[in-house]
């Protein structure tokens, strides 16, 4: 028998999944919205390697 996976909050209570994937966000695009590192919108830096 397996475990349940322990109940995961933030320090204000708020419920936090241990994983989140795409489909967790209803009618979100990560390729419009996220974007690749290095590339426009830059949401994940401006950088492809995040570093110089």
């Amino acid at each position: 028998m397996v475990d349940p996976e322990p109940e995961v909050t933030t320090l204000s209570g708020e419920p936090v999944r241990p994983v989140y994937t795409p489909q967790d966000l209803e009618g979100f695009d990560p390729d419009a919205k996220l974007g690749r590192p290095g590339k426009y919108p830059f949401t994940r830096g401006v950088y492809p390697t995040m570093y110089r």
